[in-house]
């Protein structure tokens, strides 16, 4: 972190495939073949006066983005017969599904020194799955919801 601005660049290349017992090598379904992920940040930290005194504002972008998810062809024939979804057996997981982009922006509040020892993280995110999320973390334990520090 320099001046309080930071980032992180993730990527990874991969082949994800199983083998069945006819010995033939196969696609899983979360054979993607990559990966790759971009966070940008800052932190505004504050000082002794003020609404937001003793705490740390903060933005972040992060961007996603990574290959499809493998699917398989369904017979639709069979499947009407048994009323149920049957796929082509010989096809499973050929076909790619398009790639996956997401954007999330996030903001956050972190209150410093409590009389509790417990530092509360207030994050609001927008975009991703669900498109809106609001989580209060503690440090030292998980996401709480919006309720008080885990018991």
């Amino acid at each position: 972190m320099h001046n309080n601005l930071y980032f992180l660049w993730s990527s990874s290349l991969y082949d994800s495939q199983c083998q069945g017992s006819d010995r033939i090598w196969r696609n899983t379904r979360y054979n993607g073949r990559y990966a790759s992920s971009f966070l940008l940040g800052k932190e505004f930290v504050r000082g002794e006066r003020g609404l937001f005194r003793k705490s740390t504002l903060g933005l972040n972008i992060k961007l996603t983005y990574y290959g499809g998810y493998r699917d398989s062809p369904i017979d639709v024939a069979a499947s009407r017969v048994q009323r149920e979804t049957v796929y082509v057996e010989e096809q499973l997981f050929t076909k790619q599904l398009p790639a996956y982009f997401r954007t999330d922006i996030r903001l956050s509040w972190k209150k410093n020194r409590l009389p509790t020892g417990l530092i509360p993280v207030l994050s609001y995110r927008i975009g991703g799955d669900p498109p809106r999320k609001k989580t209060i973390w503690w440090v030292g334990g998980g996401p709480s919801g919006v309720g008080g520090p885990p018991e």
